[in-house]
């Protein structure tokens, strides 16, 4: 959650997607989101040690197509 204390100090890294309905457009951003997690999880980003998590989130209406990625991070002092 983003309300968890661990976040307080640190921020997050946005990758947005804003476009018209497009056949394969979903084939990507779920190929996207698929690298991402995978990475995170299997360590393969650098510093992934600071990453607190991800998310998607679906901002899509009136026919208008907009996917927001986000990977929240931690600051170690």
């Amino acid at each position: 959650m983003f309300e968890d204390p661990r976040n307080e100090l640190g921020g997050d890294f946005l990758i947005k997607l804003a476009t018209n309905p497009k056949e394969g457009m979903f084939e990507f951003l779920n190929l996207i989101w698929e690298s991402l997690t995978q990475d995170v999880i299997t360590k393969r980003i650098p510093h992934s040690n600071q990453i607190l998590g991800v998310r998607i989130v679906d901002k899509c209406y009136q026919g208008k197509v907009h996917f927001r990625i986000e990977v929240w991070h931690k600051i170690n002092n």
